[in-house]
């Protein structure tokens, strides 16, 4: 049953950053002086009636973004109670599997599969340089071949969402049943469905046009994402694979995707919150809270919290949550989506978020090479989070070249490109590029007409069957960005003519 407090609202001392995100909000977004919490004063979400488009929960969902960072989801229709026991059910069984099955799936050292952990001596990367090996045991599963030994992302020639028996990365069907694939691919379908809700709510709290994060989504034929199920041994364990003194549960660190959605069995889960206005470090809206604040188990709810994605978005207005396992005596499990943006979607700053006062303080990336560059850094021991500047270095990483800015909504005729400053805002991902040049690497006229691109891309709507706002169709046009360059258009070539005006803007750099 959902129980709903109105507590008072730390917006009344409002963040900075989060004040100047918010000038150009709508009259319908005016600041209140209460919002809907948890009986201990964790900010609630109710899915229900964001789903609604409520003013009042997108408000709440806004303070909850800009003044904590995460927030409890309730009323989730897509994953019902009874549907997240039986997944415990099917985790606790996959965890239980023999260590001989779980290496011949190992994700590291030579392997490709979806395991990791202590048991088979590949403990989790460690997110702080240098820090003390994780006891967590995970089962990952994605739609999108991914290798953490960064390796190149390629999707699967069928979309990726086959039975997963004949591709080596998952537990076969007689191994154990249900297959895995098939199992964690409705989870992941039902993780979808409740994203797309949350997308939106996210749109209407951070006043952009409707549809482009659920385009980020969507485009490709879905995310970047991935689903964790996760297994915490207690510190009594009889165990010889790890010892508990001197292990974490799992460290501290931001999430590289969008936002995160996590259920937890046992308490552990701990979040680095936004500071408070006026807090010790400075009370500019950049920082943590100096405390790491316990995450209670809610058992029909969900913790949310915000990914690199969003503060590279938002230019920083909203703060990658930093969170952490602790040991514990007790055994603990928990559920993790990773809710990411297709592949090749490019992030950066969006327009909204940065005005003369506030220039653009991130570079632009595409979502897999965010993912391959974190993941081979922390291969490398260069972990993501910094504990002593207690910053997230993964969510701040410099990918070098100039500052970019996605506008949002506003297209240009590739036919009759705009000139600015002797080049062409050409919307790809290496931004203005000379004129010339542009015509040169155009796809021939007859290719323009059909929708036909050169081999290893091929258009793809997303599942609404448009194409997202900022994600556009791989062209051969631009290399510059890993993922080359993009335009919007289908088989039909209808869209072919026209292209999102974003990355490439001199005057949004």
């Amino acid at each position: 049953m959902l129980h709903l407090h109105r507590a008072a609202s730390r917006t009344m001392m409002m963040h900075p950053l989060a004040a100047n995100a918010r000038r150009s909000l709508s009259p319908t977004t005016t600041k209140t002086t209460t919002t809907t919490t948890t009986p201990c004063g964790h900010p609630l979400i109710d899915v229900a009636k964001l789903r609604e488009g409520s003013d009042e929960t997108t408000s709440d969902l806004r303070r909850a973004l800009f003044d904590y960072g995460y927030f409890y989801a309730a009323n989730v229709a897509e994953l019902p109670a009874e549907y997240i026991r039986s997944l415990y059910d099917y985790s606790a069984a996959c965890h239980g599997l023999s260590p001989r099955i779980k290496n011949k799936y190992r994700q590291r050292d030579g392997g490709t599969g979806a395991y990791s952990g202590p048991d088979i001596g590949q403990p989790e990367l460690q997110y702080e340089a240098g820090g003390v090996d994780a006891r967590v045991r995970a089962w990952d599963y994605s739609r999108t071949r991914f290798s953490l030994a960064a390796a190149a992302a390629a999707r699967d020639d069928d979309g990726g969402t086959g039975d997963g028996d004949d591709d080596g990365r998952y537990p076969a069907s007689h191994e154990i049943h249900p297959p895995f694939a098939a199992v964690l691919d409705e989870c992941y379908g039902r993780q979808d469905a409740l994203a797309r809700v949350l997308l939106g709510g996210f749109e209407r709290a951070l006043d952009i046009p409707s549809g482009t994060l659920v385009g980020m989504f969507d485009a490709e034929g879905g995310d970047f994402g991935t689903i964790r199920l996760l297994h915490y041994p207690g510190d009594d364990v009889d165990d010889d694979d790890y010892d508990a003194i001197g292990t974490t549960g799992i460290g501290a660190h931001t999430d590289f995707e969008c936002f995160t959605l996590m259920h937890q069995t046992a308490p552990g889960l701990q979040i680095l919150p936004r500071a408070p206005p006026g807090d010790d470090d400075g009370g500019d809206g950049g920082h943590y809270s100096r405390e790491w604040t316990d995450m209670p188990v809610r058992d029909s709810e969900f913790v949310v919290i915000i990914g690199d994605m969003l503060e590279r978005l938002t230019n920083g207005a909203l703060l990658a949550t930093p969170h952490r396992v602790m040991p514990t005596a007790h055994p603990r499990d928990s559920i993790i989506r990773f809710n990411a943006f297709a592949p090749s979607t490019i992030i950066a700053p969006m327009r909204p978020f940065v005005t003369d006062e506030r220039p653009s303080s991130y570079s632009a990336v595409t979502m897999s090479t965010h993912m391959e560059v974190t993941m081979r850094n922390l291969e490398e021991g260069m972990g993501s989070w910094d504990e002593s500047r207690r910053i997230s270095t993964s969510a701040r990483r410099d990918y070098g070249g100039e500052r970019r800015v996605l506008e949002l909504g506003v297209t240009e005729d590739l036919r009759a490109p705009k000139k600015n400053g002797g080049g062409v805002v050409a919307q790809r991902c290496g931004g203005c590029i000379p004129e010339e040049e542009w015509r040169q690497r155009r796809p021939p006229p007859a290719q323009r007409r059909t929708g036909i691109v050169l081999p290893s891309t091929r258009p793809r709507l997303n599942r609404a069957g448009t194409v997202g706002p900022h994600v556009l169709e791989r062209t051969p046009m631009v290399d510059v960005l890993k993922g080359g360059g993009y335009v919007i258009g289908g088989n039909d070539g209808a869209g072919w003519g026209r292209r999102m005006a974003g990355v490439g803007s001199n005057e949004a750099m």
